[in-house]
């Protein structure tokens, strides 16, 4: 679980005065949702990613990463913290440092002390899983924008972290590496059985939060709405003074429902696009 308690963020600006990213946080990330985040650009949504892994400390307020917790002035845990809780950035290049595919993958379980034999299942078994047995050799910066990202992927999934924090990872894809990208996501949590880890992905692309069980919605460093994202999306006049579009499917049907005898989405057997 990740528990936001009164969590406030502010930031230092070049005049020397200080901007509020985050104000007054309250909200719980239960263990195994798939939790979307979507809001304009400087509405607060990496800033609350940065918090769940100890990039960023709140300036007040206590984040607890389940039995672990962070203040402005205590971040013992940090270390602890970043075992449990993976991320994968927007631009892949800046976490992989390794020099192949292969050492990619066994980087972080190398750091955590784990033994040979058990790493060399777990790095195989992230090869397979993520679709890089064929590039194992490879050095990374010979790779696609999308097979990076796997990489990062396969790389912090490897270390088998109880949350998954994803800021903005399909930004730099295309359509195709998009829909790729997401689908592995979904396959992670379907084979993990009753403990798929909790995610949060952030993400300026509405049909990517349909396949999230919940959304957030941030503005002005506040929680906007938060809910199903069906219900989230049905709100259009609402997400539309803060400049967001509901995916097409939704726009439709509201227009639908005023011409039409229409009283749910689940009457267009509506899916996710991608």
């Amino acid at each position: 679980m990740i528990r936001f308690e009164d969590v406030s963020v502010d930031y230092a600006t070049v005049q020397g005065g200080r901007i509020r990213a985050l104000n007054h946080i309250h909200l719980t990330l239960d263990d195994g949702e798939y939790v979307a985040v979507m809001g304009p650009n400087g509405s607060g949504k990496s800033t609350l990613a940065r918090l769940c892994n100890g990039l960023v400390l709140p300036s007040a307020g206590t984040v607890h990463i389940d039995e672990f917790r962070i203040t402005a002035d205590f971040s013992r845990h940090i270390p602890d913290i970043r075992r449990c809780v993976g991320m994968v950035f927007q631009n892949p290049d800046n976490q992989i440092v390794s020099t192949t595919v292969e050492r990619e993958i066994a980087f972080g379980l190398e750091n955590l002390g784990v033994p040979y034999d058990e790493m060399q299942e777990r790095v195989a078994e992230a090869l397979q899983t993520f679709d890089l047995l064929h590039l194992r050799n490879r050095a990374p910066h010979q790779l696609s924008g999308g097979e990076k990202q796997r990489l990062a992927l396969a790389a912090v999934m490897v270390m088998q972290p109880r949350h998954l924090i994803l800021d903005e990872p399909t930004a730099l894809l295309d359509f195709r590496h998009q829909s790729e990208f997401l689908q592995y996501i979904r396959r992670l949590r379907e084979s993990a059985g009753g403990r798929p880890p909790m995610v949060m992905h952030i993400t300026h692309f509405a049909p990517e939060a349909l396949f999230a069980t919940r959304l957030l919605v941030l503005h002005r460093g506040e929680v906007y709405m938060d809910g199903t994202p069906e219900d989230i999306f049905l709100q259009e006049s609402g997400l539309r003074e803060i400049g967001i579009d509901p995916p097409i499917e939704f726009s439709a049907f509201l227009r639908l429902r005023e011409k039409l005898p229409i009283k749910s989405v689940e009457d267009l057997r509506l899916r996710p696009i991608l």
